[in-house]
C-alpha cells in the first residue's frame, strides 16, 4: 500500500476556507486501495445488500466486497455488462435490485445476479448520451422507476416500458447547449417527486404524470426554497418526506418534514456552511436519528436529529476546533503527498 506522510507548508495564498480534517483517527480505520484488489481509488458510491456484501461503484467499474476480497465487473462486449467504465452512485430502488449511475442505468439484482441495462430514448443517435448521464433514481412498491438525468426527467412502469418523460431542452439546443438540467431527485410524499436542478425546484406528480416547476401552493413549507438556485442550498433525503437543508452562505442547517409540516432551523459550527458542504457531500443513516455527512473536500461529520423537537445537532469536537482556530491564526496548509 502506498505510504502516505503529511508535509506542513506555510502557503499565504491557499483559501482556508478549504482546509479539513478528521475527527476520528486514522488508525481506527482500514484502507482498502487497488493494492487490495478494488478496481480503482476513486469511490462514487457504496451499497451493502441483505446478505452483506458491498457493492462499489468506482471511476473504473463496478466491486463486490465480501469483507475479505473484491469482484469486479467491467464493461465487456455483453450486452448485459455495464455501459461504461466511469461510475457516478448507486442506489436501491427495491430490496433487491440496485441501480448504478453509468451511461443510461444499469440495474443488477444482487440476490439473483440478473442484470441488464436502461438507457433514455432519443431518435437520434449521435446524441444519446446527452440523455443518459444519470443524477438520480427512485423505484416505488408497484415497480415503477423514475429517473432524473442531465437531460430531464423519464417515468418507466415494472415493464420497463417509458410511460411519461420530460425533456427540458428543445431539439434546437442539442447542438449548442451543455445539457446540466438535473442535480437531485427526492421523494417529497408518496404522490410526488421532488427535483433539485438548474432551473430550480421541480415536482413530479405520479398520478397525473406531469412536471412542473414548484410553487409555494404545492408544498408551503418549502417555499422558503423557491428562490434557488440564486440563494444556495445544499439538500439531503435520509428517507421519504424528510430532509435536511444547508444554507449555503450562513451556519443554518434546516430540518424539513414533509408529512408533520414541520420545519426546524438549527444553528452549525461551522460558517458558512459551503466551506464544508457542497455538491459532493452525501449524508449516510446509522439509524433513525443518526447520520454521517461527508465534507465536500475531506472527512466527514455525524449529524444527530431529535425528532421530539425536529432540533439536528452537528459534531465538532474540541480538536477540531483547535485546528481551525491554529489554521486561521497562522494559514497553515496540510498536503498529502502520495510517494
Amino acid at each position: 500500500m502506498k505510504q502516505l506522510r503529511l508535509v506542513s507548508l506555510l502557503f499565504l495564498l491557499f483559501p482556508v476556507n478549504q482546509l479539513t480534517g478528521q475527527t476520528i483517527s486514522e488508525k481506527n480505520f482500514t484502507r482498502l486501495t487497488t493494492a487490495e484488489g478494488i478496481s480503482h481509488n476513486t469511490i462514487t458510491g457504496i451499497a451493502q445488500d441483505s446478505a452483506g456484501y458491498l457493492w462499489i461503484a468506482t471511476a473504473s467499474g463496478l466491486n463486490r466486497y465480501d469483507g475479505s476480497r473484491f469482484v469486479q465487473f467491467h464493461s465487456t462486449s455483453d450486452s448485459l455488462s455495464l455501459a461504461s467504465e466511469d461510475l457516478t452512485g448507486v442506489v436501491w430502488l427495491n430490496k433487491n435490485e440496485l441501480a448504478i449511475y453509468t451511461m443510461g442505468l444499469h440495474i443488477i439484482n444482487t440476490k439473483t445476479g440478473k442484470a441488464r441495462n436502461l438507457f433514455i430514448p432519443y431518435h437520434d443517435r449521435q446524441y444519446l448520451y446527452k440523455f443518459n448521464t444519470i443524477m438520480g433514481a427512485v423505484g416505488d412498491r408497484d415497480g415503477n422507476l423514475y429517473i432524473l438525468s442531465r437531460s430531464g426527467f423519464y417515468h418507466y412502469d415494472k415493464n420497463y416500458k417509458l410511460v411519461s418523460r420530460f425533456d427540458y431542452y428543445s431539439e434546437e439546443d442539442l447542438d449548442k447547449t451543455h445539457f446540466h438540467f438535473g442535480g437531485q431527485l427526492f421523494q417529497l410524499d408518496e404522490r410526488r417527486l421532488f427535483m433539485v436542478t438548474e432551473g430550480g425546484l421541480f415536482l413530479y406528480d405520479k398520478d397525473k404524470r406531469r412536471v412542473k416547476k414548484m410553487t409555494a401552493d404545492d408544498c408551503p413549507i418549502m417555499a422558503e426554497f423557491l428562490n434557488y438556485p440564486s440563494v444556495g442550498y445544499t439538500f439531503f433525503q435520509a428517507k421519504a418526506g424528510d430532509l435536511f437543508i444547508l444554507k449555503s452562505e450562513s451556519d443554518s442547517l434546516i430540518y424539513v418534514n414533509v408529512s408533520k409540516n414541520k420545519k426546524v432551523i438549527s444553528p452549525v459550527p461551522i460558517h458558512p456552511t459551503s466551506r464544508e458542504f457542497r455538491w459532493r457531500s452525501k449524508l449516510m443513516p446509522i439509524n433513525d436519528t443518526t447520520f454521517y455527512i461527508t465534507s465536500h473536500f475531506s472527512g466527514f461529520y455525524k449529524i444527530r436529529l431529535y425528532p421530539e423537537t425536529g432540533v439536528v445537532k452537528l459534531f465538532l469536537s474540541q480538536g477540531r476546533r483547535e485546528i481551525i482556530t491554529n489554521l486561521l491564526k497562522f494559514k497553515l496548509v496540510l498536503i498529502i503527498i502520495r510517494n
